[in-house]
C-alpha cells in the first residue's frame, strides 16, 4: 500500500472514531470509570447506522401482516348480526 494511501486511510479512521465519541466525552469525562465501554459505544453507533440503511432500502417492502391474520370469532363481530336483535339494520344503523 503506498504511503499517502496509509496515510489517508489512518487519518480517516482517527476522524470516524473521533466524530463517533465526541458527543459520548462529556458522560465519560462524568464516570472515568465507563472508558472501558468506548469501543463498544462506537461498535453500537456503526451497527445501528446499518440497521437504519437496512430500513431505509426496505421502506417500500410494508404490508399489513395483521389483516390476514383476523379470525372467524372477530369477523363474525365486524358483520352487523348483533344490530339486527336490536331492530337496526346496516352498520350505521343505531345513529
Amino acid at each position: 500500500m503506498p504511503e499517502n494511501t496509509r496515510l489517508a486511510m489512518t487519518a480517516f479512521t482517527l476522524w470516524l472514531v473521533f466524530t463517533k465519541s465526541v458527543k459520548l466525552l462529556p458522560h465519560f469525562y462524568r464516570y472515568p470509570g465507563d472508558n472501558k465501554f468506548i469501543p463498544l459505544g462506537i461498535a453500537f453507533n456503526y451497527f445501528y447506522g446499518l440497521i437504519k440503511v437496512y430500513s431505509l432500502m426496505t421502506l417500500h417492502h410494508t404490508t399489513w401482516g395483521g389483516r390476514t391474520a383476523l379470525g372467524e370469532e372477530s369477523r363474525s363481530l365486524l358483520d352487523n348480526s348483533g344490530f339486527e336483535s336490536l331492530g337496526c339494520s346496516g352498520r350505521w344503523g343505531m345513529i
